[in-house]
């Protein structure tokens, strides 16, 4: 238990009675960690939300090492080195781990002391226990811890964009590069990233619960679902669906169907654009995902994801073919 007085000091915490602001400091300590320290990886179930009061944190997430060689079964075992990439900075009195607040309960990302730091660390267990003891302040701290979901989510897109401009520069500058030599620009088509990634496509029904499709987007670690009507695509619903829509109206994720939040008009692609055509789509749109159907038939799906690792690959074969060509063609004297 911490001292009452201090979380009053801090502004997210205003609105909140005297018995509220007991019960958060019953449910908190105060610790300090070394940098590296890891609070939470990707995939953990989360019991513990923290208040950042010194340091800086980083926020996570693993993606496949390309420097190291995989063998053909490292991937059907699921034994592929990773490496973290870093989506998100926590600085000073910002909050992180906000998802063992909410079903169900596990780290999307993971949060990492780039330095170290002093934390609040509150216990996500009591804390939901005092929420339903008194719903008033079950709704208030849902509402902030909602506004930070909100800022967390527009940070981490405008530093995705920032990145995968970054990248389209060089490999677009690459592609005239080699056009010149080659006469063509060897761009990735949808076909192959599927090809590459699989065509199993997760879905859930119009009629099911928001809470069963979040549950099921964590099982299967994905960021959003189509929703299927016998056979029929008539949606998708997204984390980003589930913020606006759940989180921010104060709604409930078991009582609410996935087709009131659900987004309809669905944005799709065939499978002969390219990866960079696909791109620029979601980039203009907002979206983070797209349906794949060749004709009337549905037969994948992409992220945003998908296109960004089609895109670095493809970007290192380009280098590999200007190496060898500069090694086959260019005399050194």
């Amino acid at each position: 238990m911490i001292s009452h007085e201090l979380i009053r000091q801090y502004p997210f915490f205003s609105g909140l009675s005297y018995a509220q602001i007991i019960t958060l400091a019953k449910a908190a300590d105060e610790v300090i960690v070394e940098a590296g320290h890891y609070f939470f990886q990707e995939g953990d179930a989360l019991k513990y939300f923290y208040m950042l009061l010194e340091g800086r944190v980083a926020i996570v997430i693993g993606v496949t090492d390309h420097s190291v060689e995989h063998k053909f079964s490292d991937q059907l075992t699921g034994r592929i080195k990773t490496k973290d990439v870093t989506v998100s900075i926590v600085d000073r009195r910002d909050f992180f781990g906000w998802s063992a607040l909410i079903p169900p309960f596990q780290a999307t990302a993971g949060a990492r002391a780039i330095t170290p730091c002093r934390v609040i660390v509150f216990n996500g267990e009591e804390l939901l226990k005092g929420f339903q003891e008194d719903s008033q302040f079950g709704y208030l701290m849902t509402q902030k811890v909602a506004q930070i979901v909100r800022q967390r989510i527009h940070e981490m897109h405008i530093e995705l964009l920032a990145s995968i401009e970054g990248e389209l520069n060089a490999i677009n500058r690459l592609k005239l590069l080699r056009k010149e030599l080659w006469g063509d620009e060897g761009m990735k088509t949808i076909d192959q990233v599927l090809k590459t990634k699989g065509y199993y496509v997760c879905s859930i029904a119009p009629d099911a619960s928001v809470y069963d499709a979040i549950k099921l987007m964590a099982d299967k670690q994905i960021g959003a679902l189509l929703v299927m009507d016998d056979g029929k695509l008539v949606g998708i619903i997204s984390e980003r669906d589930y913020a606006r829509n759940i989180i921010l109206k104060g709604r409930s994720s078991k009582d609410t169907p996935v087709r009131e939040i659900m987004t309809r008009n669905v944005i799709c692609t065939i499978p002969e654009k390219t990866a960079d055509q696909c791109l620029a789509l979601m980039t203009a749109k907002h979206i983070r995902h797209l349906p794949v159907f060749a004709g009337n038939q549905l037969v994948g799906v992409v992220s945003i994801g998908d296109l960004v690792k089609a895109i670095i690959t493809e970007q290192k074969d380009l280098i590999r073919q200007l190496e060898n060509y500069i090694i086959e063609n260019v005399s050194i004297t």
